[in-house]
């Protein structure tokens, strides 16, 4: 599962509060040793090498 996210806060038709956008955060960095956080490229890397 990824998350991405644009117009954290109100600047995106798809809006994300900053509230909820924060607890987010909170969740993952709690959860740091068993959740993969990184940037996008990462990931895409990693699914090449795998195909």
């Amino acid at each position: 599962m990824a998350f991405l996210f644009h117009g954290v806060g109100g600047e995106h038709n798809l809006n994300v509060s900053l509230e909820a956008h924060q607890q987010l955060l909170d969740y993952l960095a709690e959860n740091k040793d068993i959740i993969w956080i990184t940037t996008m490229v990462d990931p895409a890397q990693h699914v090449k090498t795998q195909q």
